[in-house]
Order: C-alpha cells, then sequence, then structure tokens
C-alpha cells in the first residue's frame, strides 16, 4: 500500500473508499498516516526485516497499518479476525511480532491475547484511547509525529499464514530484498502484469483485508494509482451494487462469492449495469495438505439448484478406513430429506469417478465459512473423528 509517486500526481484522488459510509481518504492522507506510523515503528525501536501484527476487522485504518510497514522495511502478518485470544497469541509468538495493531471491536481478544506473549511490546488501537504505556490509541501516539518518510525507508511485505482448519496455522516468510520501497518485489510486478493492473483502476475487495488475495489486489491497485473500494463484509447484491456504482473495472472473488451471485434471482442479478469491469481474478478455498478430490466435489455440489453450500471430508469407515461424507446447506425453502440426498449422489456421479462421490450426505442449517470463503472444514469434521486423524481434508 506504498503511495509513491502518486502522493505528487494525484493528491486529492481517493486512494480507497470505505463501501459502508463513503468515507474517503486521499492519497496524500494515507501517505501521511503511514509516514507518521513508520516513524512510531522506528520511535518503538523496530527496525529493517523486524516483525508485528494486525489483527482487526475491515476498517479505515487497515491500509495505513499495512502500508507503514512496506515502506520501513518490516515484516507484517495479517491475522484472521475471527481468532481466538489462545490461536492469536499462537501466531504473535510464533511470527516474533514486537506490536500488534488492533480495534476496540478486537479489543478484549486482543488484550487477553498479549498477557501470554511478553514480545508484544506494544499494542495499537486504531479507533480507541489509551490504556497505559502498553496499550495505546493510534491517533495519540501519533499525532505528533513526522508525515514525512523516515530516512531509512526500505520496502517490507507481509508474511501470511494459513488458516490453521486443518492443524496449526503456519507463516510463509519471502526474502525481503534490501531496497527502497518505490521498487516492487518481483511477485507484485508479476501480478501487476497478469492482472492487467493499470492507472485510474477501480479495485472493489469484497474480502477481508487479512486475506492474500486481498491484500494483493489492494497492493497493486494502490501502487498504480487507481481507488480501492473496500466492502466491510460481502453481500452478494451489495457486491453488484458496488459494480454499478462505482464504475468497478477489477476485482478478485472466491468460488462461494460467484456462486452467491449466480444464486440471486434473475431480475436482481439483471437490475445492475456491470459493464465497467475488466478484470474479475477468482482466487481459492487450495493449498498443501487439501486433497482435490474432496475440492472437486465441492465445486460440482454448490452448482446444483438445491444447495447453497457443501462440505466435503472422509469420515470412518470400518471396512475401508475413511469414505467420502458431504454435508450440505440447503438452499432456502428446500427441506432435507433422504430423497434430496439420494438426488445429489446421483447427480456427482454423472460427473465425477466413484471414489470421488459422497457415500452419505447429512445436511446442515449453515455452514462454517470463514469470510474469505474458505470453509472451516475441521468444525464440521471433527464430529465424526473426534481425535482421530482422517486423510481426506
Amino acid at each position: 500500500m506504498y503511495t509513491g509517486k502518486h502522493v505528487h500526481l494525484r493528491p486529492l484522488q481517493p486512494a480507497f473508499i470505505m463501501a459502508s459510509t463513503g468515507e474517503a481518504v486521499t492519497y496524500r492522507e494515507l501517505d501521511a498516516r503511514t509516514n507518521r506510523l513508520a516513524h512510531l515503528f522506528r520511535k518503538c525501536g523496530l527496525k529493517r526485516l523486524d516483525h508485528y501484527a494486525i489483527f482487526m476487522e475491515n476498517n479505515n485504518r487497515y491500509l495505513e497499518a499495512c502500508g507503514a510497514g512496506e515502506r520501513s522495511g518490516l515484516y507484517f502478518t495479517c491475522v484472521n479476525s475471527y481468532l481466538t485470544s489462545p490461536e492469536l497469541a499462537y501466531i504473535l509468538t510464533n511470527s516474533q511480532s514486537r506490536i500488534l495493531i488492533t480495534s476496540e471491536a478486537k479489543l478484549d481478544i486482543a488484550r487477553e491475547a498479549i498477557q501470554s506473549c511478553p514480545g508484544i511490546d506494544l499494542c495499537i488501537v486504531v479507533d480507541g484511547q489509551s490504556e497505559g504505556e502498553r496499550i495505546v490509541g493510534l491517533e495519540a501516539a501519533t499525532r505528533l509525529l513526522p508525515s514525512t518518510p523516515v530516512v531509512d525507508e526500505s520496502v517490507g511485505t507481509a508474511m501470511l499464514y494459513s488458516s490453521g482448519t486443518t492443524g496449526r496455522p503456519k507463516g510463509i516468510l519471502r526474502p525481503l530484498p534490501e531496497q527502497p520501497p518505490v521498487q516492487n518485489l518481483p511477485v507484485f510486478d508479476f501480478l501487476h502484469d497478469l492482472w492487467k493492473c493499470r492507472e485510474g483502476m477501480v479495485y472493489l475487495s469484497p474480502a477481508p483485508l487479512y486475506h492474500s488475495a486481498p491484500q494483493a489486489g489492494v497492493n497493486l491497485t494502490i501502487r498504480a494509482g487507481g481507488t480501492v473500494i473496500i466492502m466491510e463484509s460481502f453481500d452478494p447484491e451489495r457486491y453488484l451494487q458496488l459494480v454499478q456504482q462505482w464504475g468497478i473495472t477489477h476485482t478478485q472473488l472466491v468460488p462461494t462469492m460467484f456462486s452467491r451471485m449466480l444464486k440471486l434471482p434473475a431480475e436482481v442479478r439483471g437490475g445492475y449495469d456491470v459493464s465497467s469491469l475488466e478484470i474479475a481474478v477468482h482466487g481459492a478455498v487450495i493449498s498443501g495438505g487439501v486433497n482435490i478430490y474432496p475440492q472437486e466435489c465441492e465445486n460440482l455440489l454448490i452448482t446444483h439448484p438445491k444447495v447453497a453450500d457443501a462440505a466435503v471430508f472422509g469420515v470412518p469407515n470400518v471396512d475401508l478406513g475413511e469414505e467420502v461424507k458431504a454435508v450440505v446447506q440447503p438452499m432456502p425453502g428446500v427441506e432435507p430429506s433422504a430423497e434430496l440426498a439420494e438426488e445429489l449422489i446421483v447427480f456427482c456421479i454423472g460427473s465425477l469417478s466413484r471414489q470421488k462421490v459422497p457415500r452419505s450426505i447429512d445436511f446442515e442449517a449453515e455452514l462454517p465459512r470463514l469470510p474469505t470463503g474458505k470453509l472451516y472444514k475441521r468444525l464440521l469434521r471433527d464430529r465424526y473423528w473426534g481425535n482421530k486423524t482422517s486423510r481426506i481434508v
């Protein structure tokens, strides 16, 4: 989220706009905010290659929390905002973070987590007041600091973690060359060309900003001199409204978002002008340890008109060790039944090889999904396995 030359070329253009409120933050203001926070990092003793963490919902201070690290040579970990305090404490300790940035909405969890994290020197609350030396409000802590860059600017980057749905979250530490922030990292140069980013682009970000794909999309947009529209949470019709309202040119979605929009009534889907869209990046729910067979079956099941959502995983089987199980969330107005389960199994047989087809289907009113679209499948699977381990995850 480095403002770079654009703070001079387009100081009054919105760098980002919050979807729910319409609040706009210009390149000039975002630049000043990231500089003041970078100075606070240096004041606290953070130097190049040190770590800090961000734990909060999508809000109007998230981008500066990332941007300050990107221009001061730091690694920043954007933590899943739905974690519990022990889960947060694990990541803070594992990443060797020295500062935690959070919000009032997440402060109770953050406050509890840092009690077991002696490595956290400071907790910054972006929209709150100071509570002593260790927990401080962002405005109070940065108000008197310079709005100009730190003298030793260098490029920083995110250190992202896996979601931890199949075990402990794992950090991904990419090498960080010593270079000025105006010089982009190679991965972003590659994505800039792949996603056809350009000046004047308007990027709609519908997913949580702690996730890797929104991180990339927002970063590329700011560096290209575009404007980001940030949704606080995803709603399919609201998404279409925003495309029309802001003339969205670029966006990134996960499969369930596409599915939810496609299942809107035809008159709703067709009621919005989405002709401004140039690029829609499809990013997904597959990573190390996730078997492709369940994913393939899930992707098929959600295309069925009676299915709102689906999870597929292995459950114990006396003869086979384990068998494929599907848990389905029916569409509104569709009643779960043995007949529906059989209909869905037959539907899968028509497109998948037999070993990929669920042997049985259960139904739930709603599946546990993270806002990124990733299934929190462990919560479902543990009902069948307890403390045992499945190979089909």
